[in-house]
């Protein structure tokens, strides 16, 4: 035990340190107590930590610390209260630490700094973090005094409400201050600007006399402050010094190279804009960033980096990062990124997309990584890459050569949508033309609207099957003009507002169907024209419900559209609030009309039990058997067609990217179409009603024949039989009824 030197006890619920006992590790150097649930420190917690290092306390729930809790720590070098509930920087807590060098205390609710008498407070402090608390005035006022913080190389006091700098900033900065961070306050922005201004520069000699590392390598955030347009210059008094800077968040529309420095650069190494409105970077003067290394051009207002347009590459010719992730680049063209030699990792999540040339990072040859969110643009890098998302693998349903990548699943798409089309097909040709004596008018109104709302998704998955053939091979080149196209809108409309009715029928034969069984004696049924109106009203709501969202997805891009880069023309966009709401609300909705149908469906097979036990009769007991498999079936096909959309859609809300084995795509794909082809089967084709309607039609078409009548008048007279039989081509036999002679007991038919 003695030997110990790590201690990790993160995220290990503990709330109580007085249950570990710290007696035999006096060795210990890294303690870590990170995420939990500590609220309590006394004098006697660290007593017999003496080598103690590192302590870790973060993430927590402590809210006061008593000045006597580190006492026995006159060794730690780091200390990390961040992500706390402290309220208060007393000072008088570090006094027993004189090697202490670092100090993070941010994510707490610190309000004010307290005094301290301590001599030599601080003296190897060389970080101090207290960004993100409730700070009002200054750090400290001693902080003129450069004796109070001799050292210190790394200060954060952004995000907090400080309205005036700590006295004596730029003399500290002076001394040894190189990364300052002072983003987020309530400071006036001319104020910011000024005091960058009166940074004195670092020579050469002087760092060599001070023997200090980052003696000459400046790093500043002033991000948050509001300013559409710096300053000539505003950062040259410490050009060839200044290594990192952020400007993010300042409301920049524009930005030259000449409001950074009055002349070309080499020393700039890593420059944030992120969060502003700039639609490009100028340099009118023609001056250069030749050192910059990684530019952060995240949310911003740009259209367009290739070289025809953009000249940001004679800019920074020399740039290996560039982060261009939430703006409105549509277009990438032939070697767009002409220019960028030296490019090795690009990141355009969450732009619009819509023309990509095939050869468009043909010219940048040290690219190593691409991330983005347009689907199918990995298929278009070069193979010099060897990282780029979202990877289109062969487990995919769509892959950057097929829209439907799978044999088999190129088959059953056709397949499906042929049953679904023919069944649905036969199902309105007989309620429609053939069956004239409509006893029961509700039924056919609804079932006829059902295979209505069927035949649309069979038509969805003929028109996904016909653009699977119009480019196959080439899909990942021609993604965007078929997601564009006509037919993916109409497959759109067609899938939405099919599967929406399909489900409004269902419950409308459910809930007509329960009134018949459940209440049998009842005198009150749904009438004709009640529900003539009711199907009306319906398919006027979906037409409008599913029609406004496709409407406002005509010509529009990626991210403004109802299936987004959804190959199969699916809706899916939950990256506009507006389509993720609407996709909200049409899942919720056929998911509880589901549920209802699944419940009345239930009871139906609770009462026709019920009936059964009570009627003790074998005949319709039969009968009800078979009524109670028909509507386990239906439910059961209605419950295996729906779950997979269902699981799909809380993938889809969970992550847009997560992954999917590619059973369960195909699953996704197919199922509602499935329900679609076998809906026909289930309601009509298979129904008592309909098989007798058919048996009786093939009865009565079978003896009007005059082959057969001929056929059995010529066997009747060779055999010298009373009632002949004959025989037909499928080995069924047809009763003769006109002939004279009739059939002796004892003989039989051969």
């Amino acid at each position: 035990m003695h030997d110990f030197c790590y201690k990790y006890l993160h995220d290990v619920n503990l709330k109580n340190l007085d249950q570990i006992s710290f007696q035999n590790l006096t060795r210990l150097s890294i303690l870590v107590l990170s995420r939990n649930r500590i609220r309590l420190l006394t004098k006697s917690t660290f007593k017999y930590l003496t080598s103690l290092k590192y302590l870790s306390l973060e993430d927590n729930l402590i809210n006061n610390i008593p000045v006597d809790s580190f006492k026995s720590l006159k060794g730690l070098l780091a200390l990390s209260l961040n992500q706390n509930f402290l309220t208060k920087f007393d000072v008088q807590i570090f006094c027993n630490m004189p090697h202490l060098s670092k100090l993070y205390m941010r994510s707490n609710f610190i309000a004010n700094v307290n005094k301290s008498d301590c001599v030599g407070l601080f003296k190897a402090l060389i970080t101090l973090d207290l960004s993100n608390n409730m700070l009002t005035g200054d750090v400290h006022e001693r902080l003129h005094d450069v004796d109070f913080l001799p050292n210190l190389i790394e200060l954060h006091i952004a995000n907090n409400s400080i309205k005036n700098f700590p006295p004596g900033l730029v003399a500290v900065t002076k001394k040894k201050l190189r990364i300052l961070n002072i983003g987020y306050n309530k400071i006036n922005i001319s104020k910011v600007l000024g005091m960058i201004r009166r940074i004195t520069p670092v020579y050469r000699k002087e760092c060599e006399y001070m023997k200090f590392s980052y003696c000459q390598g400046f790093t500043i955030d002033i991000s948050g402050y509001s300013s559409s347009i710096l300053p000539t210059g505003t950062f040259n008094n410490i050009q060839g010094k200044l290594k990192k800077l952020s400007l993010n968040d300042m409301n920049l529309t524009q930005l030259d190279v000449s409001n950074i420095f009055n002349n070309s650069d080499e020393n700039l190494l890593e420059l944030s804009l992120a969060k502003n409105s700039l639609l490009n970077i100028t340099s009118y003067l023609n001056y250069q960033l030749l050192g910059l290394r990684n530019l952060n051009l995240e949310n911003n207002n740009i259209e367009n980096i290739c070289h025809d347009v953009n000249h940001l590459y004679q800019i920074v010719p020399n740039i290996r990062l560039l982060k261009l992730d939430n703006n409105r680049i549509k277009t990438i063209i032939r070697n767009c990124l002409f220019g960028f030699r030296s490019l090795r990792y690009l990141s355009i999540r969450n732009n619009p997309l819509t023309r990509i040339a095939s050869n468009s990072f043909m010219d940048s040859v040290n690219l190593r990584q691409i991330y983005s969110t347009r689907q199918h643009l990995c298929c278009l890098v070069p193979a010099t890459v060897v990282l780029c998302t979202p990877f289109v693998g062969r487990d995919r349903f769509t892959t950057c050569a097929d829209l439907l990548g799978h044999t088999v699943l190129q088959i059953l798409v056709w397949v499906i949508g042929g049953l679904a089309l023919v069944g649905n097909s036969i199902v309105l040709f007989i309620y429609i033309f053939k069956i004239k004596k409509r006893n029961e008018p509700v039924p056919i109104l609804l079932i006829t609207n059902l295979a209505v709302s069927d035949l649309l998704m069979a038509s969805y998955t003929l028109i996904i099957g016909s653009a699977d053939l119009r480019y196959r091979g080439s899909y990942a080149k021609n993604a965007e003009n078929w997601l564009q196209s006509s037919p993916c809108l109409i497959a759109t409309f067609l899938c939405c507002i099919s599967s929406l009715m399909s489900v409004l029928m269902m419950l409308m034969i459910s809930i007509d169907r329960y009134i018949y069984i459940a209440f049998p004696y009842s005198t009150k049924r749904i009438s004709e024209d009640s529900v003539k109106f009711i199907i009306g009203i319906l398919w006027l709501c979906s037409i409008a419900f599913i029609g406004l969202p496709v409407a406002f997805s005509i010509n529009a891009e990626g991210d403004r559209r109802l299936h987004a880069y959804t190959s199969i023309c699916m809706a899916s966009n939950r990256t506009n609030k507006f389509f993720y709401g609407w996709l909200l609300a049409y899942t919720s909705l056929t998911l509880i009309c589901w549920l209802i149908t699944c419940t009345l469906y239930g009871h139906m097979l609770i009462v026709i039990r019920r009936t059964s036990t009570d009627a003790n009769n074998n005949s319709s007991s039969d009968a009800d058997k078979r009524i109670a498999l028909r509507l386990f079936a239906i439910v059961l096909t209605d419950f295996i067609s729906w779950c997979p959309y269902y699981i799909y859609i809380i993938f889809m809300i969970s992550d847009a990217n997560a992954y999917m084995p590619v059973t369960f795509q195909f699953a996704v794909i197919l199922a509602l179409p499935i329900n679609s082809a076998i809906n026909p089967f289930l309601y009509t084709l298979t129904s008592p009603t309909f098989t007798k309607t058919i048996r009786r039609k093939v009865r009565y078409y079978r003896n009007k024949h005059r082959f057969f009548r001929f056929l059995c008048v010529c066997v009747s007279k060779s055999k010298n039989q009373v009632n002949s039989k004959c025989t037909n081509a499928d080995g069924s036999s047809l009763q003769h009824e006109n002939t004279e002679i009739k059939k002796k007991p004892h003989q039989t038919m051969k």
